[in-house]
């Protein structure tokens, strides 16, 4: 299995960056775009890649604040692969 995530929603991942992408989906009844939040760091060195998806349930918030922080801390010059975080 071939792995490219060399593109993302029309934006490029190029090695030792970090970006953000916003995925539409659709549009909620009043015109409102509903898109889905995409943060991947992308490492100077080619390796594995870590998903990482949230889920909420209620007023469950720690698992988006622990996906910030780590977002936050990563440094793309110091990992390898990439890591592909979905809140």
């Amino acid at each position: 299995m071939s792995e490219d995530l060399s593109r993302l929603g029309g934006v490029n991942i190029t090695p030792g960056s970090s970006q953000f992408i916003r995925l539409p989906v659709t549009q909620d009844l009043d015109g409102g775009e509903v898109a889905i939040a995409v943060h991947v760091i992308s490492g100077v060195k080619p390796g594995p890649t870590l998903g990482l998806f949230g889920v909420q349930h209620g007023d469950e918030w720690m698992d988006i604040e622990l996906m910030r922080q780590l977002v936050a801390g990563l440094d793309p010059q110091k990992i390898s692969g990439r890591v592909v975080v979905v809140p």
